[in-house]
């Protein structure tokens, strides 16, 4: 049997705004000229699926993995 794993990961994205209260704070980060960086140390793997694939690559067979698959 030849299986599909496909895992969907999570990316977080940090900005840094000056700002006097947290409202404050999300209205800044909201404008276009807010710098935001992806934060590449933290990536959860947060869904995945499996499907067993026959020889024209359509599924017979599917399903999504359990978080112990995932780890």
């Amino acid at each position: 049997m030849k299986y599909k794993i496909t895992k969907v990961y999570e990316t977080y994205y940090d900005a840094y705004v000056e700002a006097d209260s947290l409202e404050e704070a999300l209205k800044v980060s909201e404008y276009a000229n807010t710098e935001w960086e992806e934060d590449h140390d933290y990536k959860p793997c947060v869904k995945g699926y499996w499907a067993i694939v026959d020889k024209e690559g359509e599924a017979e067979d599917a399903g999504e993995l359990t978080p112990e698959q995932l780890q």
